[in-house]
């Protein structure tokens, strides 16, 4: 009896700790971004931890074009020459304003935020339920220092 007592009172110690684990495989922690190159902007694209969030690794393009992969807790950065770009990434469900288009200037940065829109409780469909839809995703361009704020912590890839 005395066992099963301490089994029981284990299991919130090793929940407890298991919630401090890193959220993410891979990638290196983000000290900083290095330094921009002369007569280039930048494009970052990060993905905050959501822990009851999906878990879609999201590929992630510049227009059109395939730069890597972002999962929850991961942030990609590209630099690229003056121009427009269009964020995209997939797989997602369609959503208005979706994908995020800006024009790249010498020095400029611009930080992309991608989140989870809220689903809607699904079923079973072959019990009469209703069918599950894809995760859908939405980008949002954020201030510099709110982007900062956010990342603290993310794991950087470069695409």
């Amino acid at each position: 009896m005395k066992t099963l007592l301490r089994l029981l009172l284990a299991i919130p110690l090793f929940a407890a700790a298991a919630s401090c684990a890193p959220p993410v495989p891979g990638g290196t922690p983000v000290a900083a971004l290095p330094p921009l190159a002369p007569g280039t902007g930048r494009i970052v694209i990060y993905r905050p931890v959501e822990y009851y969030g999906p878990s879609d690794v999201l590929t992630v393009a510049l227009n059109g074009g395939a730069i890597g992969t972002v999962w929850r807790g991961e942030l990609i950065f590209r630099d690229v020459p003056p121009g427009p770009y269009m964020v995209s990434f997939s797989p997602t469900g369609p959503y208005y304003d979706q994908f995020k288009t800006m024009l790249v200037e010498p020095g400029n940065v611009f930080y992309v935020k991608l989140q989870a829109l809220p689903q809607n409780p699904c079923d079973n469909p072959f019990l009469g339920g209703v069918p599950c839809r894809d995760n859908t995703y939405t980008s949002t361009i954020v201030d510099p220092a709110m982007a900062q704020s956010e990342m603290r912590g993310l794991r950087m890839k470069q695409g």
